[in-house]
């Protein structure tokens, strides 16, 4: 089976309070977009979970979320009694950066569940794979349900949206890297920070169907502190800005950033005019529910 695995980029993400176990109570309105990677599951003879990647930059074995999504769907089948063959060869080709904070990694996991449920006739629910999807990591159940939706809790409480309208954007991944738990820890260090609880508005936003109105109402908790610590980013901002993009904005906690534009015709051009200083430039427009959860 065959699948397309769609980025995410973060159009809201309010930082709310933190659990006592560590984790943060979040709200965020996130939305497949048109970079992807791309994923083959086939079964094999073997009883083997065997993955290939031509990217050697992507780990393999249990540091690979695929291969971790592979293993719990398996176990969850195994608590369910059920028997199942075991054998498979997974080819991923690597297309998203990472560590940029789109959710490559995430998205391969989620789309490793749908098609290996599939290859098996889907004996787990949506309910039971969300649960193995919340365990992989705080991003990941939202690539199951896919297009737009809002993500609250951990990520965990998924309310799918309505389809935005095409949103045409330029990202770049800049050679800086950003730390999640140090984004996170920064922000908890910030004495009385209020968020900017986004959220709410961008879904208002988006059920009116205005594309000018959702560029204009996106928002980061994460870019005050991120500007200021790491000054590339703060220029690469201006760059968008001043190469002509409607709002631009940090990609989760980084280190992409993305530039909002109102056209194709648009895109094209602020990608050209930022190809000039930067090596990983990528043109991506929103995706649709039906388009991000297709496979063949």
């Amino acid at each position: 089976m065959t699948s397309l695995c769609f980025a995410k980029v973060n159009l809201t993400l309010d930082i709310l309070s933190r659990h006592p176990d560590g984790y943060h109570h979040l709200a965020s309105v996130m939305v497949n977009i048109s970079l992807a990677d791309g994923l083959i599951i086939s079964q094999s003879e073997s009883e083997e979970i065997r993955f290939y990647c031509r990217d050697s930059s992507v780990p393999g074995g249990e540091g690979n979320l695929v291969v971790r999504a592979a293993r719990l769907f398996y176990e969850a089948a195994d608590g369910m009694n059920l028997k199942l063959r075991r054998g498979l060869d997974i080819h991923l080709e690597k297309r998203i950066p990472m560590q940029a904070g789109l959710g490559g990694g995430s998205s391969d996991a989620a789309t490793a569940l749908r098609l290996i449920n599939r290859l098996h006739n889907s004996p787990l629910t949506a309910g039971e794979l969300h649960q193995i999807a919340a365990e992989l990591g705080s991003d990941v159940p939202f690539f199951l349900t896919g297009g737009a939706a809002s993500v609250r809790g951990r990520g965990e409480v998924i309310t799918p949206l309505v389809d935005t309208p095409p949103l045409w954007m330029v990202l770049v991944k800049p050679d800086i890297g950003v730390s999640t738990a140090e984004a996170y820890a920064a922000l908890d260090a910030i004495p009385d920070r209020e968020s900017q609880r986004a959220t709410h508005k961008m879904e208002a936003a988006i059920n009116k169907g205005s594309a000018e109105e959702i560029i204009m109402r996106t928002g980061n908790d994460f870019e005050p502190w991120a500007f200021e610590r790491y000054r590339d980013l703060a220029i690469l901002y201006d760059d968008f800005m001043m190469a002509g993009c409607i709002n631009a904005r940090l990609a989760g906690s980084g280190s992409a950033v993305f530039g909002m534009l109102g056209s194709a015709t648009h895109a094209e051009k602020v990608a050209r005019l930022m190809q000039k200083k930067y090596s990983r430039v990528f043109i991506a427009c929103t995706v649709g529910r039906n388009e991000a959860l297709q496979y063949e």
